[in-house]
């Protein structure tokens, strides 16, 4: 009998682990998978309740829907801004008590007018060489009526109406001379059409800066840069 321990181990505890192998090996897999998901499920936070919820839900503050979403703006940015529309609204409406109206007709920069002695109308001219008449009726309505007079290859620099409001004079800016426009009404009193009735010969060889009527409407006064007067007597015209 061998009676040594590789013996007796070789002769039962060898038979022992083979026959019991499959045993032995299913509960090794069986500890290490239970023990991945013990540990893996302590890590990870307890799962929230639905009373959990509604308890959190009842205690956070609801957001204010009267507030803006969007991020809010710079307080220079709205400061710019207002500026900008402030400008643009102020040279396109300007607004006072004593304002009755706006008449808005020429394109270019306006340089003189003149109300007729009758108080029925308005002349303006612009650099975009038209002379506009005005009734001064309608100021109080939306629509205002008007008429159109064009100045020929030129514009009109200065503007003076005649003591009887039956006609106008005007100062041709390039050429620097004078023109007479007269008024054709109809029997409702507005007017009916405007014509170049007289052209003076040039008196001023620098700029016409003034232009004036007498009052018994014999006379025309012009001056210039060159600080010269030229009286013209209209009865020889």
């Amino acid at each position: 009998m061998d009676s040594t321990v590789p013996g007796v181990i070789q002769k039962t505890v060898v038979p022992l682990l083979l026959n019991y192998m499959p045993a032995i090996v299913t509960l090794v897999v069986a500890w290490i998978t239970v023990s991945q998901f013990y540990f893996k499920k302590k890590e990870e936070p307890p799962a929230e309740t639905q009373n959990d919820a509604r308890r959190r839900s009842s205690v956070e503050p609801k957001p204010d829907k009267s507030k803006s979403q969007h991020s809010p703006v710079p307080a220079k940015s709205k400061k710019k801004q207002a500026e900008k529309w402030t400008g643009r609204d102020a040279k396109q409406n300007f607004a006072h008590e004593w304002l009755l109206t706006n008449l808005k007709g020429h394109t270019g920069a306006i340089l003189d007018m003149d109300f007729s002695a009758n108080g029925k109308f308005l002349a303006t001219c612009a650099d975009d060489r038209a002379v506009y008449v005005w009734s001064t009726r309608d100021w109080k309505e939306k629509e205002h009526k008007y008429i159109r007079y064009n100045v020929e290859y030129d514009h009109a620099s200065l503007i003076s109406w005649s003591p009887d409001s039956k006609a106008f004079v005007y100062n041709r800016s390039v050429d620097n001379l004078l023109e007479v426009c007269k008024l054709t009404k109809r029997s409702d009193g507005w007017i009916q059409s405007l014509s170049k009735a007289v052209t003076f010969p040039q008196g001023h060889k620098d700029e016409t800066i003034g232009l004036g009527i007498s009052s018994n409407g014999k006379y025309i006064m012009t001056c210039s840069n060159a600080t010269d007067l030229i009286l013209w007597d209209l009865e020889r015209h």
